[in-house]
């Protein structure tokens, strides 16, 4: 079905230095705002209902759902990097009794239109009359041009079509919303590059034909191939798109990744062989359920070899019955691009790839503007290798050189290494404040 944005557009004062600290985008205790409205769906600025410590706030936004897949969008005067603001932050009230769910949506423009980069679903909700605050983060990598929010009763739980669900209430429901903001990121890892596999081209069937007439994709590179490529829509899945591919076509390229200025990369993507159950492949060996994913980087020295990312102690990546996240770490310093090349030609089940993304740490001497020492935990590691030691409340995580998981710990301001061999290792570090990445020797 295709669905359509009717947009509720402010046009917003962003400060005019670049990364302000935080974007706001909608706020309606801050005086008046010039917009205009499209469709039968509003929001209106309206007296708070219920102030209370999450929201003390005199005015706030009343959104009215009246139809179908309706939203209330906000157009970004200045558009920002979603490598910067990497996360949002908004405020809600749904009034006691009522009954529904909230998205809101990140786009961008791509040849002209809004396309949705990251959809957030609070899922099913009841109203009980109070403010709540959300914070979400965004695995995104593009310009952020628009955002939109919606309230609506799709897809609810009572066992109703949508249809239905209009019929049954769906239309006329009333959400209060308030303190929309784009989050400016106190990490030094980035997402570089974030593919859904989604297409833009408001057509929202699946696609099977040659990769240099595919739509243009949400991750902003196009898919490369000498055969055809599969965009396989799913509905009634949380994954709405994949990649699926075939042991009988050529491997698929993505070229480009821009990576200029970053260190200790990782790349992350959800896989799943089973799309419906006529599917079960029972007869097949586990060999013939390996698929491949390399890399390859433009350094100091050139174009690199083709490197496999591979499971532990296999000669590939292991297809998985249920959506599974394959996450893997690779060091190569000095990089100024990175290239993937995807292939099934040794694998007898059709393999779905989404939610692809490569991040880096970031290798400047400040993050966005703020000294690295004030915004990330202070780690380091102790001359005799026994421990490494955050200094306050993180998870710990370590991994080997490789990028291969070790050992987690959380809620600790330390995580014994003294077990691991001699060699080099990696600690990722999460705190309140944000992650750092660093490498240690034993």
């Amino acid at each position: 079905m295709k669905k359509f944005y009717f947009l509720l557009v402010a046009f917003l004062m962003v400060a005019a230095m670049p990364y302000a600290q935080d974007v706001t985008v909608f706020d309606f205790e801050s005086g008046s705002m010039d917009v205009w409205t499209i469709g039968m769906d509003e929001m209106a600025k309206v007296d708070n209902p219920h102030k209370d410590a999450v929201n003390p706030s005199e005015n706030v936004g009343k959104y009215t759902h009246r139809e179908i897949w309706q939203q209330c969008g906000l157009w970004l005067s200045n558009p920002v990097t979603s490598r910067v603001y990497n996360s949002v932050q908004f405020k809600y009230l749904i009034p006691s009794g009522e009954k529904g769910k909230i998205t809101v949506e990140l786009m961008t423009t791509v040849n002209g239109w809004w396309s949705v980069m990251y959809t957030y679903d609070s899922g099913f909700l009841v109203g009980d009359g109070a403010w709540h605050l959300v914070n979400f983060t965004l695995p995104i990598s593009r310009e952020i041009s628009a955002v939109a929010v919606g309230f609506n009763q799709r897809y609810n739980p009572g066992g109703l079509s949508p249809d239905e669900g209009q019929q049954n209430g769906a239309s006329g429901l009333n959400c209060y919303f308030d303190d929309l903001i784009l989050k400016k990121t106190t990490d030094v890892e980035h997402v570089l590059y974030f593919e859904p596999f989604t297409k833009t081209d408001r057509n929202w069937e699946s696609y099977d034909g040659p990769a240099n007439e595919c739509p243009p994709l949400i991750g902003g590179l196009p898919l490369v191939s000498e055969s055809n490529i599969e965009l396989a829509r799913f509905w009634g899945d949380t994954h709405d798109y994949a990649l699926r591919l075939h042991h009988d076509r050529k491997p698929i390229y993505i070229y480009g990744i821009d990576a200029n200025g970053y260190e200790d990369y990782s790349i992350k993507f959800e896989q799943r062989w089973v799309w419906d159950p006529s599917e079960i492949y029972w007869h097949v060996t586990d060999e013939e359920k390996l698929f491949n994913v390399a890399y390859q980087y433009n350094g100091p020295n050139g174009l690199s070899s083709w490197i496999e990312l591979t499971d532990d102690y296999l000669t590939g990546i292991f297809l998985t019955e249920q959506w599974t996240t394959f996450y893997k770490s690779f060091l190569p310093e000095g990089v100024s691009s990175i290239n993937l090349r995807i292939s099934a030609q040794n694998c007898t089940p059709a393999p779905n790839i989404t939610n692809l993304s490569v991040s880096g740490v970031y290798t400047g001497e400040t993050v966005n503007g703020l000294k690295k020492t004030d915004t990330v935990a202070k780690a380091f590691y102790q001359a005799a290798t026994q421990t490494v030691n955050a200094g306050k409340d993180a998870q710990i995580t370590i991994f080997n050189a490789g990028g291969s998981f070790l050992q987690s710990t959380s809620h600790a301001s330390f995580v014994n290494v003294s077990h691991l061999q001699t060699g080099v290792y990696i600690a990722k570090i999460t705190t309140l404040e944000g992650t750092s990445v660093l490498k240690f020797v034993k």
